[in-house]
């Protein structure tokens, strides 16, 4: 079996495809779209959800990945929580059917002027055959793509319109890499495109895994590739990256719906996570760590200073404090600045016996941090918490402290009554 991802006259074929017109049976979403499944009950029906439909016999669920799953070098998606613990995707078995995520017509899903991205995550299965002719025969799919083994090696396919003349041909499946490892998780991208060559619209798409685009000397056209399509000799001569739209046929002068796509169906099985739909460019800048020391670069000219890991992720989805204050923060406390994570940091008890006084600190962050704190825990004393209060340091965890962290102070005198913790 496998997965195919289809758009119709949207993206479908893992078969994944985009797909054109859809039936609403199943309602609508909007564009810009965003889905991670992390709201779903474990084991539910994908159908459960706003927008996606299928038949009597589909039996894809979203399941719950315990030790989750990890990606090296490249940014998920999206980025707002941890994907290596207890992450919920979709585990499709559609049976013949088609699991389609239909979304509303018009200028959301247009990309007449702005190119349309088709973000997600794959686990790939191997087919042994091309796709039923249920796919071939369906002119509503825009693009189509696949994992099919060839003999020993199994080869990443795309389903796209093709001209060997004046005339458009019928669509065709092409290989264009053999790279790809079934049951590895890659971040797959569909990128449409509308063009004009002045004779008439061409619509195309490119593919990106881990965001590298593929290129293909099989049928795949240049950046230029409207005008190419409609220049003799009408086939691509030198390879290039862009797919045309396999909506476009021989005698098909306007029926289809053009420069838009209006759902994203799958077939067959494997498993599907972070499901992007958008006009916006993709970032897949991964974040690779902290440095050791704070640059003050960092301190001023945010995002200009920042490091170029950053770009795109001033604010840790964390509404509190300027970008300077938030990126400062994520810095001292070793956290992620591309998931929002949940702090509690406090003096959690105060024990005093005979002027030796133990004073108790507790830092929680959830998901978990990096790593040990980058910056120094330190204890306050102060003998009164009005206004003009001077707090002097009564002892220090250094940097790196460890938590639940327990400052044990002796002979502590009327001058220290009050007590609050610091990183810094």
């Amino acid at each position: 079996m496998h997965i195919s991802i289809r758009m119709r006259r949207s993206v479908a074929m893992l078969g994944i495809a985009l797909l054109g017109s859809i039936s609403l049976a199943g309602g609508t979403n909007n564009v810009p779209y965003a889905e991670p499944f992390t709201g779903a009950a474990a084991d539910s029906a994908v159908t459960n959800l706003n927008g996606w439909f299928t038949g009597s016999s589909d039996l894809s669920v979203i399941t719950n990945l315990v030790d989750g799953y990890s990606l090296t070098g490249v940014a998920y998606p999206i980025n707002d929580y941890v994907h290596t613990l207890s992450n919920k995707v979709i585990k499709l078995n559609t049976e013949g059917d088609t699991l389609t995520n239909s979304f509303l017509g018009g200028t959301g899903t247009s990309f007449n002027n702005t190119n349309m991205f088709v973000d997600m995550m794959v686990n790939f299965v191997v087919s042994e055959d091309l796709p039923a002719a249920a796919v071939s025969n369906d002119s509503n799919v825009k693009a189509a793509i696949f994992l099919k083994a060839d003999g020993a090696t199994t080869n990443l396919y795309v389903f796209h319109g093709q001209k060997s003349s004046v005339s458009w041909g019928s669509p065709a499946f092409s290989p264009i890499t053999n790279g790809i490892l079934p049951g590895a998780w890659y971040r797959l991208t569909i990128e449409m495109k509308s063009a004009y060559s002045g004779e008439d619209p061409a619509e195309a798409f490119r593919v990106k895994i881990n965001g590298n685009v593929l290129t293909s000397t099989n049928l795949a056209y240049g950046d230029n590739f409207a005008v190419e399509a409609y220049t003799s000799p009408y086939y691509p001569t030198n390879g290039g990256s862009w797919f045309l739209s396999a909506a476009r046929r021989d005698g098909d002068t306007g029926t289809y719906l053009k420069n838009a796509i209006n759902s994203v169906a799958f077939q067959g099985t494997g498993m599907i996570d972070d499901l992007v739909v958008t006009n916006k460019m993709p970032s897949y800048a991964a974040f690779s760590g902290y440095p050791a020391i704070i640059p003050t670069s960092w301190l001023s000219g945010i995002p200009g200073g920042m490091p170029s890991s950053f770009a795109g992720y001033p604010d840790d989805n964390d509404s509190t404090g300027t970008p300077e204050e938030r990126i400062i923060k994520e810095w001292l406390l070793n956290t992620s600045p591309l998931v929002s994570n949940a702090v509690d940091f406090a003096v959690t008890c105060i024990t005093n016996s005979a002027g030796n006084v133990d004073v108790a600190v507790n830092l929680a962050i959830t998901p978990a941090a990096l790593g040990p704190i980058k910056g120094t825990l330190n204890l306050y004393a102060s003998e009164s918490l009005t206004n003009g209060a001077t707090w002097g340091v009564a002892d220090t965890g250094g940097i790196g402290a460890t938590f639940p962290h327990i400052f044990n102070l002796t002979s502590q005198t009327e001058s220290n009554k009050f007590y609050k913790a610091v990183i810094e």
